[in-house]
């Protein structure tokens, strides 16, 4: 779902690319939290919005352990 919305998005920008750095917690429920864009060059404030809606939907199974920190980067290029 975040290469889709990165798709729909190179139909308007064409030239759009560049790396989408974040971080979040994992919860030991799965979810979510604390979700921050570290730094982006994709220079597209809304594009950036969207990925983050969809990375926030993200389940990741229930564990018992204790919430977990995260930094992962997408690379984006147009193909």
């Amino acid at each position: 779902a975040v290469y889709a919305q990165y798709a729909k998005a190179l139909r308007v920008n064409p030239d759009l690319a560049g790396r989408f750095i974040f971080t979040f917690v994992v919860l030991p429920d799965g979810s979510i939290d604390l979700l921050k864009l570290k730094t982006s060059e994709l220079g597209d404030e809304v594009l950036e919005k969207q990925l983050l809606d969809k990375i926030r939907q993200i389940k990741f199974g229930k564990e018992d352990t204790v919430p977990t920190a995260f930094e992962y980067m997408f690379a984006f290029l147009p193909s």
